[in-house]
């Protein structure tokens, strides 16, 4: 038997035959890139049904434009890890030579084969690529 959020039922995660049709072709769309700007990676609503992904986004059309007060600035300032400079983790740490994880390891053939393929969809290829016409020697061209 599942095991279901305290207070939820199996009748608040069932979905209608429409529901599913549409997750289905949202799922198809996002799996294969067709009219989506995901490179084929799964959008950030991928799987919500249609009710969720309503309330997700009233919610943020709730938030959008709000001004935060001082005080609601002061506590989340202080209840935000600072993590710059010298409080950083890696803060002064240097991978470089043998304290890379990389370090003396080799790209197998498929994995190149597989970056290959990826870099070589034309998103930055030729005209599309940022260095285009430019070379990377300062006033060489």
């Amino acid at each position: 038997m599942m095991a279901y959020p305290k207070g939820k039922t199996k009748r608040d995660f069932e979905i209608t035959a429409d529901e599913y049709e549409e997750l289905r072709i949202a799922a198809h769309v996002a799996n294969s890139g067709e009219n989506c700007n995901f490179y084929g990676k799964k959008p950030w609503n991928y799987g919500l049904t249609k009710d969720t992904d309503n309330r997700v986004k009233q919610y943020g059309e709730k938030q959008s434009g709000k001004v935060l007060t001082k005080s609601q600035k002061i506590k989340i300032s202080k209840n935000h890890a600072d993590v710059s400079g010298e409080n950083n983790p890696m803060f002064g740490v240097h991978r470089y030579g043998e304290d890379n994880p990389f370090y003396g390891k080799h790209h197998t053939d498929e994995s190149k084969n597989k970056m290959s393929k990826t870099l070589s969809d034309g998103r930055r290829a030729g005209k599309n690529n940022s260095m285009y016409g430019k070379s990377a020697i300062k006033g060489k061209h």
